[in-house]
């Protein structure tokens, strides 16, 4: 799998996802693996950060796809990814796992119709979340994770996270919430209903078939 890094540390597998710390004040809140309809932009990846209860700064905070990999370099295309960022109190911070590699106040025009302007409102980390199932780990400035889980193969449109919000209590969502309070309803598994069976008759009798 090919490692990259971030100035924000999450890594990616599936298990049951625990945190990484005794008494995390920062969270991986919830995360969506296989985007396809989901606002606020579909057919991408996001993590979303929440803090407990006093205001985070995220300077210096890193995510990446290794396990091993718990010293990170400056990101971004300046080297201050997330420098003036903070989570309020009980607040959310959306990230944007779309290979875009980005920092939120860029002005840029798209290299595309209608080559229009625009200015970035988001962090955009340098991979993609895999559906198939990864690792992701916050990790802070001294190298020590302050967060982390693994994931198995993900469903589209179906996110997984914290309910309540920073809890070591983890559900499917049908109906995710991006940057948001994990409020709708969640499950604790999914489960897969038995292929079709079709009755055809032979002679007089009728027989079940895939």
């Amino acid at each position: 799998m090919r490692i990259q890094a971030f100035f924000l540390v999450l890594m990616l597998l599936w298990a049951s996802p625990v945190g990484a710390q005794e008494s995390p004040k920062l969270f991986i809140n919830e995360f969506l693996a296989s985007n396809v309809t989901t606002t606020p932009i579909s057919l991408t990846s996001t993590i979303s950060l929440t803090g407990s209860s006093s205001i985070m700064p995220v300077t210096w905070m890193s995510i990446s796809q290794d396990t091993s990999s718990r010293t990170i370099p400056a990101i971004g295309t300046n080297g201050n990814f997330l420098a003036s960022t903070i989570i309020r109190a009980k607040g959310f911070l959306l990230i944007w796992t779309d290979d875009y590699d980005e920092v939120p106040g860029k002005n840029l025009q798209r290299s595309y119709y209608p080559y229009d302007t625009f200015t970035t409102r988001y962090c955009h980390l340098n991979f993609k979340l895999d559906k198939a199932g990864e690792f992701i780990g916050l990790v802070g400035p001294d190298s020590v994770f302050i967060d982390s889980l693994s994931f198995g193969v993900q469903e589209r449109d179906i996110s997984v996270g914290r309910k309540p919000d920073g809890s070591e209590n983890w559900f499917y969502f049908g109906e995710p919430t991006p940057a948001q309070s994990n409020t709708t309803a969640g499950i604790l598994s999914i489960v897969y209903a038995d292929p079709p069976r079709y009755l055809s008759k032979v002679g007089s009798s009728w027989e079940t078939r895939p």
